[in-house]
């Protein structure tokens, strides 16, 4: 559904993505990591058509975004870090918006609104920043197109809202879609998502189901004296009196959890010794 090749953007001298190639071709959740400045909001509005590549070409079911055709723009929506809301409520929102999405549910709308706890009639001047996050959220699920992009969602969001916002992402009427979400709070999302994406230096250095990364990989917690265990890690760190590892795995058991902070952390500083071993296990389970 997104088909992604070739591309090259920048902004003034500054390139961004050259020769970037990217396929998602199935329904599903993924996370889009990567350091600041690496071009994850910037991927997501190249995707939205809100930003033109200066070469290559991006498909979103069968339409190229920089057209803004109307059957794309229906199957596609995009929620931004940051965006202004005029003085409207919930309510007037849907009245307003809801009939360009075909596919929209005003039940789901209504189930979001009432697990985030928001009043459909109130107006978004008397919403705190967080109380806006969640509308906007409550509307782009209930669009139910396709093709969904969250740029750090749960920014603005406190520990209950963030809780919330898995319960929704985990519900049936979800898992149809492509939801691409761009964030740094990795452990927000780690019991939901199920592919990472990580870009690094303009490329696509990793993409991989959570699964694979469970069979692949080993993470865990030990005493900063276990010579034996931080001997054959591929990364590691410390945490107070301990020390957070990854490690490789050479076995067959079942995938283990992923603790996607610190496999963030050791992508972003030791990719030549973790991407290796991702690889890896991902050939002996094919």
């Amino acid at each position: 559904m997104i088909q992604i090749d070739n591309l090259r953007f920048g902004y003034r001298k500054q390139a961004l993505y050259d020769d970037f190639t990217l396929r998602l071709d199935k329904p599903g959740l993924y996370g889009l990591f990567g350091r600041n400045g690496s071009g994850k909001s910037t991927l997501l509005k190249l995707v939205a058509g809100l930003l033109f590549p200066t070469a290559g070409r991006i498909d979103v079911a069968g339409r190229e975004p920089r057209h803004r055709h109307p059957d794309f723009l229906s199957g596609i929506y995009l929620v931004p870090e940051e965006f202004h809301l005029p003085n409207l409520s919930c309510e007037r929102l849907v009245q307003l918006q809801s009939g360009f999405y075909p596919a929209f549910s005003r039940a789901i709308f209504d189930e979001a609104l009432a697990t985030f706890e928001l009043d459909p009639r109130a107006s978004f001047e008397d919403m705190s920043l967080g109380g806006k996050k969640k509308a906007v959220i409550a509307f782009a699920l209930a669009t139910l197109t396709p093709v969904l992009l969250l740029d750090e969602p749960t920014n603005g969001l406190d520990i209950v809202a963030r809780d919330q916002f898995r319960q929704l992402l985990r519900r049936p009427e979800q898992a149809g879609r492509i939801v691409l979400i761009s964030t740094h709070q990795a452990h927000d999302l780690e019991q939901v998502i199920s592919q990472i994406l990580f870009i690094e230096q303009g490329r696509l250095a990793l993409i991989a189901p959570m699964e694979a990364l469970g069979r692949s990989l080993r993470m865990g917690v030990v005493g900063a004296g276990d010579a034996k265990v931080l001997g054959d890690a591929l990364y590691a760190e410390p945490i107070g009196a301990q020390t957070a590892y990854i490690a490789r795995r050479d076995d067959d058991g079942s995938p283990e959890p992923v603790q996607l902070e610190l496999l963030y952390r050791g992508l972003c500083r030791a990719p030549d010794r973790i991407l290796p071993a991702i690889a890896d296990g991902e050939d002996r389970h094919v």
